[in-house]
């Protein structure tokens, strides 16, 4: 046996123990939060695409799209990051609480 096939022999298979499974963590399309997001997601992307048309047929002018595009980025990594600030106390609380 070669060096590279002894290393391949011994290497051992770590196998992370499972963790019960919360009873509020759900999947996400039952999440309200999940599904609220995606709606106002695809509403963006709608109204961009809207004005992307009305830009072609000279209704709209360049500027406003971006001034779309801005708001829609500002208000998505908004909440991506307001929502992250609230799941991390939610989850300290829960610890908190099962260790009194």
């Amino acid at each position: 046996m070669s060096g590279d096939e002894k290393d391949l022999v011994e290497a051992k298979v770590y196998i992370t123990p499972s963790r019960p499974k919360d009873e509020t963590e759900k999947s996400p399309l039952q999440s309200k939060k999940f599904v609220s997001y995606f709606l106002s997601d695809l509403l963006w992307k709608g109204i961009i695409l809207g004005m992307v048309l009305a830009w072609q047929s000279g209704e709209i002018s360049q500027a406003s799209i971006i001034a779309a595009i801005i708001a829609s980025a500002v208000t998505q990594i908004s909440y991506v990051i307001v929502q992250g600030w609230i799941d991390k106390h939610v989850r300290c609380a829960r610890i908190d609480k099962k260790e009194k």
